[in-house]
């Protein structure tokens, strides 16, 4: 069973893990239902403060150059060593760059010459997301999967009644099989899967 919606990951993973604890307790499936999607990786998005940038005498579009060339992978340039062409990739030394608060040690060359760090005008901000995006028909989706112990139609009839008092508009419930085989009659305006929208 999929959950999917336009929403972002995160806001569906919550959706789907009420969804798992009302499916856990209510008698109709044997094993607790188990989710695809985990809010496992973690990110960190350098923040830059505009009007500090603009206070320091400095320009975003400078502070955005030198901040892609400490940090980035692009190339500058190619040369040619022993009959072999490499790529030029300014970067920062590696023991420099090994974790996201270090950014806050580089400086910018501000107005004169003179050196400002980044940590004067930017920050950091942490965000778990998901490790991997999952998609049912061009949505984002989280797999609910589960054992129905009760006859299967009884039990979706169930979980549908019950998601639709939790789903906000916009959610759909969308099964894998086809409609003959979730106890539903096979019309051929949707002959590979049973939906519900609320």
């Amino acid at each position: 069973m999929f959950l999917s919606s336009t929403a972002e990951p995160e806001q569906i993973l919550q959706f789907a893990q009420q969804l798992q604890q009302m499916a856990a307790t209510n008698g109709m499936f044997a094993s607790h239902r188990s989710l695809t999607q985990k809010l496992t990786s973690r990110k960190r998005n350098s923040s830059l403060t505009a009007t500090k940038v603009a206070a320091l005498g400095l320009d975003l579009q400078t502070v955005g150059w030198t901040l892609a060339a400490l940090v980035g992978g692009n190339y500058v340039n190619r040369f040619s060593l022993a009959g072999r062409s490499y790529k030029v990739i300014p970067q920062l030394k590696r023991v420099e760059r090994l974790n996201p608060d270090q950014l806050g040690n580089d400086y910018v060359q501000g107005p004169n010459g003179k050196l400002i760090p980044v940590s004067t005008f930017a920050h950091l901000e942490k965000h778990t997301t998901p490790r991997t995006l999952n998609r049912f028909q061009q949505l984002n989706a989280v797999t609910i999967s589960g054992v129905a112990i009760r006859p299967l139609d009884e039990a979706l009839k169930f979980f549908e009644t019950e998601s639709a008092k939790i789903l906000p508009e916009g959610y759909k419930i969308d099964y894998m099989a086809s409609r003959a085989s979730c106890g539903r009659k096979v019309t051929s305006s949707c002959p590979r899967s049973c939906w519900r929208s609320s």
